[in-house]
Order: structure tokens, then sequence, then C-alpha cells
């Protein structure tokens, strides 16, 4: 087991474990649909996470399945815009999607809020 600031451990020092990470989940609800080049989606969702199983643990590894268990309940909107089917069809110079799309968690337990908006073309 490390020692202060060292990176080789030495094998007399080494211990085998055994950590069981839980299973996870997740259920979700959308509503969306397709409007010509456009298409808006909301979806909320419950993502599940189970707590981690160990086997004994020594030193300042004792714990470290403690407060693994975790739920959190999102909301999600997201807007599409897709040029694709008008480029087939000669209506426009040249195919590309971009999406914006932003999460936001409303509530949970041992999670961190992980709120963000991402952009991708």
């Amino acid at each position: 087991m490390p020692e202060g600031q060292e990176t080789q451990i030495e094998k007399e020092r080494t211990a085998s474990v055994l950590l069981n990470p839980g299973d996870d989940g997740e259920f979700g609800a959308y509503v969306g649909g397709i409007i010509s080049w456009f298409s808006p989606r909301y979806r909320v969702s419950y993502v599940r996470y189970f707590t981690d199983a160990s086997g004994p643990l020594e030193g300042n590894y004792v714990g470290m399945d403690e407060k693994s268990d975790n739920w959190k309940l999102m909301h999600e909107a997201s807007f599409v815009l897709n040029s694709s089917k008008a480029y087939r069809a000669g209506g426009f110079s040249f195919p590309f999607v971009l999406s914006l799309k932003a999460q936001v968690p409303t509530h949970g337990l041992n999670t961190p809020k992980q709120s963000f908006v991402e952009l991708f073309r």
C-alpha cells in the first residue's frame, strides 16, 4: 500500500482485495418530433447506481465503498438542426448536423449537481 509520495510499491506491502462495482441503470422517457430540418426533444430520466461491495480493505482504503449508492433525476432539452435530407434532394449546398442540448439534474442522492450545455456539430 502506498506511503507518502511514492509511486512504486514494495512487494511485501501489497494486498489482494475484492471490489465489486455496483450495478447501474437508467430509465427515461422523451417527447419530440421532426419538423422539416428541426428536431426538438424533451427528456426526463432517472439514473441509479447501486452500492459497491468490497472485501477486506486496510489502511486508507477502508470505507472506499461507503456512500457509493447514488441516484439522480434529470431533465434534458435538445434541439437538432439537420440539413442532410435537403442536401440529398438538392435543396441545400452542403450537409450538416448541429445539436444543442441542455441537461439539468433536479433531485439526487450522493451525486454532484452536473448541469451542462452541449453543442455538437
